[in-house]
C-alpha cells in the first residue's frame, strides 16, 4: 500500500511539472513571477489534500480487511465444528454453537424497517415471495430452551418488552397466536385489537393501529412487509422474525395470554388464558369422546372448549361443525374469528350446517365477528340482529352469500362492515341505512332497483356522517349520476372511495386484444346489455373535496366524466384505474392546455388497452407523481418503467 501511495505522489508531482511547463514564461515582469509562484503553491496544497484523503481510505480498507479476516476465520472454524458434530448427530451442541455466534452480533446495531431502502426494494423485485424466507425453513424452535432463556438476546428482548406500556404489551402478545414466519394483514390486526378493546372502534381506529405498529416496528419487535406493491410507501402486512416469535411466545405464555403446547403452538383447550384456537387435532381423537364420551361421530366439533373463553380464533381448521349448544357455552366471547386469515393460503373453509349459525344470537357480548372466506353460507341468520355490541362484521369473500338480514339495522354500534367479494349479493337490505356509526363500508351494491321500499339505496346512507372508506359495486354504466354525486358529496369525512363496475364492459372489443386483457381480481359480472353511458351528463362541481384515494375498476367510459377532473378532487394523492375503456384523462382537450393533476403522487394504471399517451404528455398531466405502476397498457409509450412496470421519481 506504501507503494500505491508513492505511485500516487509521484504521479501528482508529474502533473504539477507538466502544468508548470505549460505556464507562460515571464522573466521581465515580477508580477507574473509572483502569480506563477501562487499557482504552484495552490497545486501543491491540492495534491497534499488528495494524498491525505487517499491515505485515510487505504487505512480504513486495511482495518476493515483485518476484521473481515478474523470473522471469516472464526466462522470457518465453527462451521468445521458443526460438520463434525452433525456426523455424530449432536444437534444440541450445534444449536449452542449457533446461539453463541448469534450472541456475538452486537445487539445494539439495529436494522431500521420503518422505510424500505432502495436496496431492499431491488431485492423484493428480484426475489419471489415464496422464496424470501426459504433459508429460515431449517431454523430450530428456541421455545422454552434453557439456552435461549438465559441468552442475552432474550434478556434484552424481555427488558425492552417491560418498558412498553400496557396497551403496547397486549398488542404485541397477539402476534404469538400466529405461526412462525406468518405474514399478518394490518386489517386483521386492527379488527382484533378493536374486539379486545385495545384501540377505539371509531374514525381513529386506523390511525391508532398505525401508531401502535410503528412503535413496535421502531423497537424491532415486529417487521413490516412490503411485498404486495414494491412502490408503496406503507406496508399492509407485518410479521415476527423467528427469534422474536420465540420470545413473544414465551412472554405470552408467562403472561397467561395464550396457552401453548410443548412446541410453542397454540392449543385447542385453554386452561390459564381466556383465548382458544381452532386447530386440527394431531391425535385424531374424537372431541366428544374426550369431553363427555357421548358422540361416536368421526367429525370434529368445537364443543370441548371451556365456557369462559374471551377469544376464539380459527387458526387452521378447515371443517367447522358448530353446534348451537356450543354458541351457548361461548356466550361471553368478545372475538369470534371463524374465517380464514392467511391471504397467501388457498385453504378451503366450510361450515357443515350453516343453519346452526342461528346460535349466534347467544354471543351477545361479541365485538368482532368474522366469517371471512367460509363456503356454504347462503344467508346470514336474522338472529345476528341481536348482537348489539358488535363493532366489526367481516363477511369478506363469502362467495355463496346471497342474503343479508333486514334486521342488520339494529346493530347500532357497528363501525366496520365488509361485504366485498360477495358476488351473489344482488341488493342491500333497507336497514343498512340505520348504521349511522359506520366508518368503513365495503362491498355496497348499487342497483337500478324498482323495489326501493325494501332495498337500500345510496341515498339511504346519507346519515353516515363518519364514513371515511366506501367501496361500491354497480352494474349501472353511467354511475355515478347527478343524484348519486349529490349523495356522495354529503360524506364529509370520506377519504377512500372504490367504485367497481361490471366485468365485461368492452362494447366493441377488438378480437385480437379483448381476450388477452385480464379482468381485475374479483370481478365476474357482466353489465346488462342495452345500457349506455351518458357522456353529456352535467355533474356538480366540488365533488368530494377531502378524498385522498380513488380506485376505479373497469371504468366504462372512453373519456373521463366531469366529476373525474382535478378541480373536483383537490386533495387526491392516490389514483388507481384498472380495466375498462378509458383512454382520456384530459390529454385530448384540444384548444386548451390539459388541466394537470397537481396533487396525485401515486398512480396505478393497469389493463388499459385504449389509453394513449407518451411520457412527455404524462409528465405534463401528472407533474407531481412520485410512484407509477403501468401494467399491460400498450399505448402508453416511452415510459421509463422497470421490468415490473414500476417507476419511481429518484429525486
Amino acid at each position: 500500500m506504501a507503494t500505491a501511495i508513492n505511485h500516487v505522489s509521484s504521479h501528482t508531482t508529474e502533473i504539477q511539472r507538466e502544468e508548470e511547463e505549460h505556464l507562460p514564461r515571464a522573466t521581465s515582469a515580477p508580477q507574473q513571477e509572483v502569480g506563477n509562484q501562487q499557482t504552484t503553491t495552490d497545486h501543491e496544497m491540492k495534491a497534499k489534500k488528495l494524498h491525505e484523503l487517499m491515505e485515510d481510505d487505504i487505512q480504513f480498507i486495511d482495518e476493515a480487511y483485518d476484521n473481515l479476516r478474523k470473522y471469516k476465520a472464526e466462522v470457518v472454524k465453527q462451521q468445521e465444528r458443526a460438520k463434525e458434530m452433525l456426523k455424530y448427530q449432536e444437534i444440541s451442541k450445534v444449536e449452542k454453537v449457533v446461539m453463541r455466534l448469534k450472541t456475538e452480533i452486537p445487539s445494539k446495531v439495529k436494522v431500521r424497517y420503518s422505510e424500505p431502502t432502495d436496496r431492499d426494494a431491488k431485492k423484493k423485485e428480484i426475489l419471489p415471495n415464496r422464496e424470501k424466507n426459504k433459508h429460515l425453513a431449517g431454523v430450530h424452535s428456541f421455545y422454552k430452551k434453557d439456552l435461549f432463556k438465559n441468552n442475552v438476546i432474550f434478556k434484552e428482548f424481555k427488558e425492552s418488552f417491560n418498558l412498553l406500556d400496557s396497551q403496547h404489551k397486549q398488542c404485541l402478545l397477539c402476534f404469538a397466536l400466529f405461526p412462525k414466519d406468518a405474514t399478518i394483514k394490518k386489517r386483521i390486526v386492527m379488527y382484533w385489537w378493536i374486539g379486545e378493546g385495545f384501540i377505539p372502534s371509531d374514525v381513529n381506529a386506523k390511525a391508532e393501529t398505525e401508531s401502535v405498529l410503528n412503535q413496535l416496528i421502531l423497537r424491532n419487535f415486529i417487521h413490516p412487509v412490503y411485498d404486495k406493491c414494491p412502490f408503496k410507501k406503507k406496508a399492509h402486512s407485518c410479521k415476527l422474525q423467528p427469534l422474536a416469535h420465540a420470545a413473544v411466545t414465551m412472554l405470552a405464555e408467562s403472561e397467561n395470554f395464550i396457552d401453548f403446547d410443548d412446541k410453542g403452538d397454540p392449543i385447542r383447550e385453554h386452561t390459564r388464558s381466556l383465548r382458544s384456537c381452532l386447530v386440527p387435532r394431531k391425535d385424531n381423537k374424537l372431541e366428544n369422546e374426550e369431553s363427555n364420551g357421548k358422540n361416536n361421530s368421526n367429525s370434529q366439533t368445537t364443543s370441548s372448549y371451556k365456557p369462559m373463553a374471551h377469544v376464539v380464533f380459527n387458526l387452521n381448521e378447515a371443517f367447522l361443525r358448530l353446534k348451537r349448544e356450543w354458541f351457548t357455552e361461548m356466550k361471553h366471547v368478545s372475538i369470534l374469528y371463524l374465517g380464514g386469515w392467511d391471504s397467501t393460503s388457498k385453504k378451503h373453509i366450510e361450515v357443515e350446517e350453516p343453519k346452526d349459525l342461528e346460535g349466534l344470537a347467544n354471543i351477545k357480548y361479541v365485538k368482532f365477528l368474522s366469517l371471512q372466506g367460509i363456503s356454504g353460507i347462503t344467508e346470514i341468520p336474522e338472529s345476528i340482529s341481536k348482537l348489539w355490541n358488535l363493532n366489526v362484521l367481516d363477511l369478506r369473500a363469502c362467495h355463496s352469500l346471497e342474503v343479508i338480514p333486514r334486521g342488520i339495522g339494529s346493530l347500532h354500534n357497528l363501525t366496520h362492515l365488509d361485504l366485498s367479494e360477495c358476488y351473489l349479493l344482488s341488493s342491500m337490505p333497507k336497514g343498512l341505512g340505520a348504521l349511522t356509526n359506520l366508518v368503513v363500508l365495503k362491498g355496497f351494491e348499487v342497483q337500478d332497483s324498482t323495489d326501493k321500499l325494501h332495498s337500500c339505496t345510496l341515498d339511504d346512507l346519507s346519515a353516515m356522517k363518519n364514513l371515511s372508506k366506501l367501496s361500491i359495486h354497480t352494474e349501472i354504466v353511467d354511475f355515478p349520476r347527478r343524484s348519486e354525486l349529490s349523495v356522495l358529496k354529503k360524506f364529509k369525512q370520506l377519504r377512500i372511495l372504490t367504485i367497481e363496475w361490471g366485468g365485461n364492459l368492452l362494447r366493441n372489443p377488438d378480437p385480437s386484444t379483448a381476450s388477452n386483457v385480464p379482468k381485475p381480481e374479483g370481478i365476474a359480472r357482466k353489465l346488462p346489455t342495452g345500457k349506455k353511458a351518458d357522456e353529456n351528463v352535467s355533474h356538480p362541481t366540488g365533488f368530494l373535496p377531502k378524498l385522498e384515494k380513488l380506485d376505479l375498476k373497469c371504468y366504462p367510459r372512453r373519456s373521463a366524466a366531469t366529476w373525474l377532473k382535478p378541480d373536483n378532487l383537490p386533495k387526491l394523492s392516490e389514483l388507481y384505474i384498472r380495466g375498462g375503456e378509458l383512454r382520456d384523462l384530459g390529454q385530448f382537450e384540444f384548444g386548451t392546455d390539459p388541466e394537470p393533476w397537481n396533487n396525485v403522487e401515486t398512480l396505478r394504471l393497469k389493463y388499459l388497452t385504449e389509453m394513449e399517451m407518451d411520457w412527455t404528455e404524462f409528465r405534463e398531466l401528472f407533474p407531481k407523481v412520485e410512484c407509477l405502476e403501468k401494467v399491460k397498457c400498450p399505448k402508453l409509450t416511452m415510459f421509463p418503467c422497470n421490468a415490473h412496470g414500476v417507476w419511481k421519481d429518484k429525486s
